[in-house]
């Protein structure tokens, strides 16, 4: 018998002592999922109500940058306090967990033996904003955004590319104003992994407090995700959002 929470609560004195399922739809965003839990009484029917006020976004399944823009779209409409995402990429759930850090939340992951799902459990720390508004900071100083997408620089000769690409680098260690964040993208990624040439110039720009970025999409179309040895791995909704809070994007 499946039957509502509230229908259960109110014939708890005919259904004592007998176990039924009620369904916690998980539809925040449309999926088609939902859990069933056993309700032994009408008293854990309680609980089965706390649980259905209870945000739950599966996101499983979902490529980059999916993950956080159905999760911002959902913040925007939901003024939550405690909310559960599961998904089914370690670094989609990195992606969430810093989208969720950075407006407010502190979260505490749990990972799956088996790796095939990532469960992320956030809680509110400060008082829900307009996020649609928030994504974009305002700031006196410049915000200089370096994008390279290839691995070389111009064409002609992959030799002298290669080259430019060493002397274009070792200048952002001299620029008066350091890159805010360096976004690589397509070929750019494979600057930053093992084996890379441009690795020991990277990481001294990231002592400067430069942030380098690569794409995730990038990295997994070239097998490289596991080779990552300067900065850190983002999406695609971060990398665009990136080039809208610069004030200033050069590429080489």
């Amino acid at each position: 018998m499946r039957d509502s929470i509230d229908t259960i609560g109110n014939e708890h004195s005919a259904l004592h002592g007998q176990i039924f399922l009620c369904d916690i739809p998980v539809i925040p965003l449309g999926y088609r999922y939902s859990y069933s839990i056993p309700i032994i009484n009408w008293h854990i029917s309680a609980y089965c109500r706390i649980l259905y006020l209870m945000d739950t976004l599966d996101l499983t399944g979902l490529t980059c940058p999916v993950p956080v823009i159905e999760t911002k779209k959902f913040l925007e409409k939901h003024a939550v306090d405690k909310i559960e995402i599961v998904l089914d990429s370690d670094v989609a759930a990195d992606n969430v967990k810093r989208f969720l850090v950075s407006h407010g939340f502190s979260v505490v992951s749990e990972e799956k033996s088996d790796g095939s799902r990532y469960i992320l459990r956030g809680t509110r720390q400060v008082p829900a904003t307009n996020l649609s508004q928030s994504e974009v900071v305002i700031q006196n100083k410049k915000q200089l955004l370096v994008y390279i997408n290839t691995e070389t620089v111009g064409i002609g000769s992959d030799e002298l590319g290669r080259l430019l690409m060493n002397s274009f680098l070792h200048t952002l260690k001299e620029l008066d104003v350091p890159p805010w964040r360096v976004v690589l993208l397509n070929g750019g990624v494979k600057l930053v992994v093992d084996g890379s040439e441009y690795v020991g110039t990277l990481t001294d720009i990231t002592n400067m407090g430069t942030e380098v970025l690569s794409c995730g999409t990038c990295l997994d179309y070239f097998h490289l995700t596991d080779k990552v040895k300067v900065g850190r791995i983002g999406n695609m909704y971060e990398i665009s959002s990136s080039f809208l809070r610069a004030t200033h994007v050069i590429r080489p």
